[in-house]
């Protein structure tokens, strides 16, 4: 009989039914009776009720079929093609509903009773993942990312446990409700959270990435490790084989690719390497996301290659992770970033940790707050314009600099930022690596009370320390109250500016490779200079007395005095 209003269809556009490996049912068999009865009742093969289904109706090679019901209460039986009984279900309510397409060609409207929810396992290429079959939420992704091919996963809002490595290709885009309402709780203490990654070429890939989710490990990343990754992109390095390396087993193979992927609302906390980067993981940006509460936040494999190119960080944070927030991780753009460490202890092992370890990487209006000791250290040159660092501790801990690297033959820059300090910082920035290393810098400003920079000695003025000759000091003058700069050679054969009582206004101080100078528009104090070692050419017409009362004068260039 006709039914005489639009029918409702099973709670999915198209039922869709898989087997206990997650496959579909192809050829399975769905019976249809009233509810709590043996008696069959009638499904209808769309919202008209005319034509009704096959009883029972056989699932296609998708394990599909359209199902419709009626205004009554169903009971259905699901059998494989081999009559084996998959499950039975009662009690289902059919009611008023507009009908779905599985694959609409316009906008369409569902209507539903209160109190009842349309369940969708699939619409236009968008797969739920919480739909399929098992209780492992890495091995329903992994079934539901291999259904859709390419395409989006959808994670419902929920917490989810799991132990199997997610492998999501760079054309999949893996979607949850927020990293605050959708949560991956990865369970091992050793492996892979998730991997980005696959061989595809040409246009299948690049649209892809993921957003709205939050991977958390076992892992509280302060004072404990475990050996597990958050977040893996790329080919794995120690997967050689295909590389013509050695090697047969690893992540991914190491020709994988893990590039163009768009990181959104991303979480990753709890491991003991927040996120690694590794072969052809390049042009990957993550906006308004944390890594946080690993022992290190961002790394990247050994041997990696072909990686690390205009990789991005916009507007998100990297902060407490123990180890360091960024270690041997290639390079970096960071832009309006927080690089925090907020441990507010005194111990000298964590409280130390700088936050950007032998990383390379442009900061532009970022945010770094530490305990004491450097914000960043090591063999990699760096820049930095604008935005705050700040160092929280009122004692000094150990003998930091704010900035310092031990590689030999950089150039590294700072200018335009805002530094605080709770307590003396000896050294602005340190270059203690030789060679022809260079720092710039300019335009600083800050808390002005003397804690800025180094007190040299007790009482002594503030001033700036560097530990290599080789760099431009652009308008030092401003960056201390009372002090100006002058040069001086300290016992290990360094040469450091030190502030002196002298009133500066414009310094420009170029020392070239020969350890030459050239001061204009100011006054020496010579007496800190060893005119043995250094040659001082001021502007001509300048005139300065040495510490033996001999008057330094400079005729066309030529200092004559103190010699």
């Amino acid at each position: 009989m006709m039914a005489q209003t639009p029918l409702k269809p099973l709670p999915f556009p198209v039922f869709r039914a898989l087997d206990q490996s997650g496959k579909p049912l192809a050829g399975g068999l769905l019976y249809s009776y009233t509810a709590g009865t043996s008696t069959p009742q009638a499904t209808y093969t769309d919202a008209s009720g005319v034509t009704p289904n096959t009883n029972p109706v056989v699932l296609d090679s998708t394990g599909s079929a359209k199902v419709f019901l009626s205004n009554s209460a169903y009971k259905f039986i699901l059998e494989d093609q081999f009559g084996v009984i998959q499950w039975t279900v009662d009690d289902i309510v059919g009611g008023p509903a507009a009908s779905i397409s599985p694959t609409p060609t316009s906008s369409q409207t569902i209507t539903q009773p209160a109190g009842t929810s349309l369940n969708v396992n699939i619409l236009n290429n968008v797969y739920n993942a919480a739909m399929f079959s098992g209780s492992d939420i890495g091995a329903k992704i992994n079934a539901a990312i291999a259904a859709v091919g390419c395409g989006t996963v959808i994670v419902p809002a929920g917490t989810y446990p799991y132990t199997t490595t997610i492998i999501k290709p760079r054309c999949i885009l893996l979607k949850g409700q927020g990293l605050i309402a959708t949560k991956l709780n990865y369970s091992s203490n050793s492996g892979v959270a998730i991997v980005v990654g696959d061989s595809a070429s040409g246009t299948q890939y690049g649209v892809g990435g993921i957003e709205g989710l939050a991977f958390v490990g076992t892992s509280t990343g302060l004072g404990t490790t475990n050996t597990s990754v958050g977040l893996w992109i790329g080919g794995d390095p120690a997967w050689g084989v295909p590389c013509g390396g050695s090697g047969t087993s690893g992540v991914i193979p190491c020709n994988y690719n893990g590039d163009n992927q768009a990181f959104t609302g991303v979480g990753v906390s709890g491991f003991e390497i927040g996120m690694k980067t590794a072969n052809n993981a390049y042009v990957d940006t993550f906006t308004s996301s944390n890594i946080f509460a690993n022992w290190f936040g961002v790394s990247q494999a050994a041997n990696s290659f072909n990686a690390g190119e205009n990789n991005r960080f916009v507007a998100s944070d990297v902060f407490n992770n123990t180890g360091g927030g960024f270690f041997s991780a290639n390079s970096w753009k960071l832009f309006g970033t927080s690089i925090d460490f907020n441990n507010d202890g005194t111990s000298t092992t964590l409280a130390t940790h700088a936050q950007i370890i032998d990383t390379g990487y442009e900061c532009y209006g970022c945010h770094a707050e530490g305990w004491s000791g450097a914000i960043s250290t090591g063999n990699q040159p760096f820049s930095w314009f604008g935005g705050t660092i700040l160092l929280d501790s009122t004692a000094s801990i150990i003998d930091p600099v704010i900035v310092s690297s031990s590689a030999a033959s950089i150039s590294s820059m700072m200018t335009g930022a805002s530094i605080f300090s709770g307590h003396a910082v000896t050294a602005l920035a340190g270059m203690t690596g030789g060679g022809q290393s260079s720092v710039y810098i300019s335009g600083l400003s800050g808390n002005g009370n003397g804690t800025i920079a180094a007190t040299l000695s007790p009482g002594s003025n503030p001033g700036f320390k560097y530990l290599n000759p080789n760099f431009q000091f652009i308008d030092g003058g401003g960056q201390t109250v009372n002090g100006g700069l002058t040069l001086v050679q300290n016992s290990s054969g360094w040469q450091e500016w030190r502030n002196t009582n002298t009133s500066v206004g414009g310094v420009k101080i170029t020392p070239l490779n020969n350890h030459s100078i050239f001061i204009n528009d100011t006054t020496i104090n010579a007496n800190s200079f060893d005119l043995t070692v250094h040659k001082i050419i001021p502007a001509n017409g300048y005139s300065g007395t040495c510490a033996s009362g001999t008057t330094i004068t400079v005729v066309s260039g030529i200092i004559t005095g103190c010699v």
